[in-house]
């Protein structure tokens, strides 16, 4: 490989051979389609033919799913779900396909919603207890099919509650508090979840005072 100085790059005339070259498979397939503000997310969910779709929040607060097409010059094909959510978390529901998830997400007034796919299209609406609001929030499906959710308060007490997607219905009717070592509500600054507890949600969270916090279980955390 032949190096050349920043001089030389300078002098050389527009649209001369660039000194390096690097093309991969993923530089070519995945081109910016839609673009997203700061601050958004881009996500992944597999599909039934086993390929991934990417979800994306767009900068007017839309989802917009990407999903892999035999096109050859435009690979993947654009819809947009007709939803606004942030922080999106995807299962499939009950008799439901991977093609078209349910999405849990946050609307413009930090409230948890749910996207479900009925009848051609997404309908949203607002879901779980309302009575806070959720500046972050992790989801992770348990063995049993029950979605376990934590979630950060405004005030960044942690909290938990879970969802049964077989009867539409939620384990009660607020966040309930989760317990911090010292006995007291936990308040922390980030959480993290582990996907394979095979029983519950295990949280990992940052405490005030900057300890690692784990819980197995969604009631009680320890150092």
């Amino acid at each position: 490989m032949t190096f050349f100085s920043s001089a030389a790059l300078e002098a050389a005339p527009v649209g001369a051979t660039p000194a390096l070259r690097v093309s991969t498979n993923y530089m070519e397939t995945f081109l910016p389609l839609q673009p997203v503000s700061s601050g958004t997310e881009i996500q992944t969910y597999l599909n039934t033919a086993g390929m991934l779709d990417i979800y994306s929040v767009g900068t007017n607060g839309r989802v917009y799913r990407y999903r892999r097409t035999d096109a050859t010059l435009a690979p993947y094909e654009e819809a947009d779900l007709g939803i606004r959510a942030s922080q999106l978390y995807f299962f499939d529901a009950a008799g439901g396909r991977s093609n078209t998830p349910s999405i849990f997400g946050l609307n413009s007034d930090s409230k948890l919603t749910l996207a479900t796919y009925q009848s051609g299209g997404y309908g949203q609406r607002n879901t779980g207890p309302q009575n806070e609001v959720i500046r972050h929030f992790l989801g992770v499906r348990g063995v049993t099919g029950r979605i376990y959710i934590n979630v950060r308060l405004s005030d960044g007490r942690l909290c938990t509650n879970y969802y049964e997607p077989q009867n539409d219905k939620w384990g009660g009717p607020v966040w309930a508090p989760v317990i911090g070592p010292d006995g007291k509500e936990a308040v922390v600054k980030e959480i993290a979840m582990a996907a394979n507890n095979p029983v519950q949600s295990a949280i990992f969270a940052i405490g005030m005072d900057d300890e690692v916090l784990f819980a197995e279980d969604s009631f009680r955390t320890s150092h």
